[in-house]
């Protein structure tokens, strides 16, 4: 109990108890609150719940994610360094078909075959090859973000056990597209912290842009209207 009498911080009355039904409380003739829909909308024709339940939401089955968010786009996903399946859910909210994954720890792939079993699991990116996976429209991946995040050491993307593990990405992005020749993925999406955009003064950002992109970066001061330099961005050469 907190110093006010009040049971902040502590055990709450009712803590742990199971809330009944809405149903159950009506039948045993308790209050409820009746929250009406404003005026202006009396005469709008509301669509009923069912029809965005399917067949299996109907008959009360258990639900994936892929029966709830209606995947209906030609667009395929696979997911590298692919953690709890942060950017399969994400594409499957847009319509995109998640087809495979690559995850090392054991907790995040029980989360993701639990919530996308349709979605197949190759493992360990240093072993995979992106000539025998499935193509995909899109490629993302979050490759460890330690060694180019402030809050670290700051050893960098080619010299940091860890962060260095983005070149087996774009490995396997150039071994897909050798074998779709150049036709798949269509997309990749690299996401991080943003000190990798500060990361050795900028040149690991530059590096991964140069990787990415299959060209030479230069990277050009941005100055704010004092003039002073306030971080860096990139302009491609053109042609």
């Amino acid at each position: 109990m907190a110093k006010d009498g009040s049971h902040r911080g502590g055990a709450r009355p009712g803590a742990g108890r199971k809330k009944k039904p809405l149903a159950e409380k009506l039948a045993e003739g308790k209050s409820t609150k009746v929250m009406m829909a404003p005026a202006e909308l009396e005469m709008v024709d509301m669509p009923e719940i069912s029809e965005f339940m399917t067949d299996m939401q109907r008959d009360g089955s258990t639900l994936h994610a892929r029966d709830v968010y209606m995947v209906n786009s030609e667009m395929t996903l696979g997911s590298l360094f692919d953690g709890s399946g942060g950017f399969p859910l994400s594409g499957m909210l847009a319509g995109i078909e998640p087809v495979w994954s690559s995850e090392i720890e054991p907790y995040p792939i029980r989360v993701t075959t639990k919530r996308l079993p349709q979605v197949k699991h190759y493992g360990d990116v240093s072993v995979l090859n992106g000539a025998d996976l499935p193509p995909v429209d899109i490629i993302t991946f979050g490759s460890p973000c330690q060694d180019l995040s402030i809050a670290g050491k700051r050893a960098g993307i080619h010299d940091g056990a860890r962060s260095n593990l983005f070149f087996e990405a774009v490995r396997i992005i150039k071994e897909m597209r050798e074998a779709t020749d150049g036709k798949y993925p269509r997309y990749a999406v690299w996401e991080n912290v943003p000190g990798a955009l500060s990361s050795n003064n900028g040149d690991d950002f530059r590096c991964v842009l140069e990787e990415l992109c299959h060209g030479e970066v230069r990277l050009i001061p941005r100055a704010d209207e004092g003039g002073a330099q306030h971080g860096l961005h990139p302009r491609m050469p053109a042609g």
